[in-house]
């Protein structure tokens, strides 16, 4: 294999004079360097600065690794940016009289880094970093294995020779090509002064000159939303159920973090059903962290903590949409108003505490989702009809009855061709075109007012069930025959007439009813001791 030290190489140039270093939280210094300063410094580097002060990065595929050593092998990485911090340059520029203890924290993180033999962090560039090494080195990070080869025809020439370097090891392409390879010219712009803040800044406002989604600068906050929400719209069944299924357009695909953004949107509503602005960004920002992170002032503070009840709310209703949304019609929820609607239905439904519109329309309690494909269907359905009911403006005519009102239409297609006029404060604008407080609470009235007209039927029939509904008899009555009329926890038997009578003996919930569990399958014959001692907690006997 070639070796890059053995290589002459050309000195390095700096682009210019240092700029930013009015601003004392960042002063970077552009220089162009080469590819074989990224091979000889690979080893020094460390990208494992909090993420909290960086993007996060899904892994490279294979396919845009072999696309991105292509463009090394055809000259074209020079457009490339690289943002590199000097550890010991920082360290030494930082203010010795500054005291707080954030900047204290921010020391002893760098120095860990130099105590740990590396020299530079890696703030934009992380992957091409390490498929460089990979790709001329053989070596592996974090146990994948590494990319050795371009996958596929790439020829590259010098005056004396020519080859296809597809297919082929680095160290098994002659010297004279690799020379070229090692060559290609990169900027490197070198952060040799910095705070956190300056850093975190740097992060989400740089990506090559092309800016970065609002989401993407989300994700430098350091709340728990911000690994929650990662993780949450990644999950296996909400990505294939929701996202991959309707793969969502522009800014709300998956690629540009949409599924993370419309799983932030949703848990806005999460956050306040009776007051939901799904359209407020600037709330959305304060999930992530304690101001927007354009303008940062935790620099190592405790980041902002949401309830986990609210969270473990928002994730299970996700759960069950993914599990509604899969037998939803792909046309049909390729529209995402409609899946916001539906995100806010089962929400509703499930809602325990108090709510203005279920009080209004007489639904007091709380219920989950036993049969997705049926309320599948019934969602579909209405939500069709509940679109179509005032969609247009109409007026009665001279028998009484509504007629649609027309004007001549301004499309090319149908130029001056009368056409229905739309309805701007209708049920369909507010699901397509608006997410204002008062368009979600109409949303919310009309869905409420159906469910409303559905409850009896849906339990009847099995597609929904009261959440924490007291267990029947008959379901106490299993429960003493399965645990042979004893005492689940200490085996002592009882008679069928003392059970029957409840005397010294309950029913007690194996999983609890406050977490919306309820007594179907749910029950075990216990003392009143015991049940009164383990409440809603665990007893250390429970298996």
């Amino acid at each position: 294999m070639s070796d890059p030290k053995t290589v002459s190489k050309p000195k390095t140039k700096r682009v210019s004079n240092s700029f930013d270093t009015t601003n004392q939280e960042l002063v970077i210094n552009p220089v162009l360097k080469d590819i074989r300063w990224i091979v000889e410094n690979s080893d020094l580097c460390t990208f494992d600065f909090p993420l909290a002060y960086q993007r996060h990065f899904d892994p490279w595929v294979v396919g845009k690794k072999n696309s991105y050593i292509k463009d090394v092998w055809n000259g074209v990485s020079a457009k490339d940016l690289f943002i590199i911090v000097d550890i010991e340059e920082v360290l030494n520029n930082i203010d010795p009289n500054d005291s707080r203890p954030s900047t204290m924290n921010f020391i002893a993180t760098l120095k860990e880094y130099v105590e740990n033999g590396k020299k530079y962090l890696v703030v934009d560039g992380q992957h091409r970093v390490k498929l460089i090494a990979e790709y001329t080195r053989g070596i592996s990070w974090d146990g994948h294995t590494p990319f050795t080869a371009i996958k596929d025809t790439c020829y590259v020439g010098t005056e004396d020779i020519t080859t296809d370097v597809g297919k082929t090891a680095f160290d098994k392409i002659p010297n004279e090509l690799t020379n070229n390879f090692y060559n290609q010219p990169i900027i490197i712009a070198g952060v040799t002064k910095a705070t956190l803040n300056g850093l975190k800044r740097l992060f989400i406002t740089s990506n090559d000159g092309v800016p970065i989604s609002r989401q993407d600068k989300r994700n430098a906050g350091n709340s728990n939303i911000v690994d929650y929400i990662r993780d949450l719209a990644n999950n296996t069944i909400i990505l294939d159920h929701i996202f991959n299924r309707f793969n969502y357009p522009g800014k709300f695909s998956i690629p540009k973090r949409g599924h993370e953004y419309i799983s932030t949107i949703l848990l806005s509503f999460e956050m306040n059903p009776n007051s939901p602005r799904l359209n407020d960004e600037t709330r959305m920002d304060s999930y992530f962290d304690q101001d927007h992170p354009l303008y940062p002032v935790d620099q190592f503070k405790t980041p902002i903590g949401f309830a986990k009840g609210i969270l473990n709310s928002h994730k299970s209703n996700m759960m069950t949409l993914a599990e509604v949304a899969k037998h939803l019609s792909p046309k049909f929820g390729r529209q995402k108003g409609r899946l916001y609607n539906l995100y806010m239905f089962i929400s509703l439904l499930g809602l325990k505490n108090m709510h203005s519109l279920k009080s209004k329309h007489g639904i007091t309690k709380a219920y989950k989702i036993v049969n997705p494909e049926a309320i599948a269907d019934y969602f579909m359905k209405s939500e069709m009809a509940r679109e179509l009911e005032d969609r247009y403006v109409t007026q009665k005519d001279k028998n009484g009855k509504p007629v649609y009102i027309t004007a001549p239409s301004t499309n090319k297609k149908n130029f001056g061709q009368p056409i229905k006029v739309g309805n701007p404060l209708s049920y369909y604008v507010a699901s397509h075109d608006t997410r204002n407080e008062s368009s979600t609470r109409l949303i919310m009235d009309r869905l409420l007012r159906d469910v409303k007209l559905q409850l009896d039927k849906w339990i009847s029939m099995g597609y929904i069930k009261e959440v924490g509904k007291n267990a029947t008899q008959s379901q106490k009555e299993a429960a003493m025959v399965e645990h042979n009329f004893s005492d689940a926890f200490t085996g002592e038997q009882h008679s069928a007439f003392s059970m029957f009578e409840s005397n010294g003996i309950e029913f007690d919930h194996k999983l609890t009813k406050s977490d919306g569990h309820d007594g179907e399958d749910n029950l075990r014959p216990i003392s009143k001791k015991a049940n009164r001692e383990r409440s809603n907690k665990k007893l250390l006997r429970d298996s």
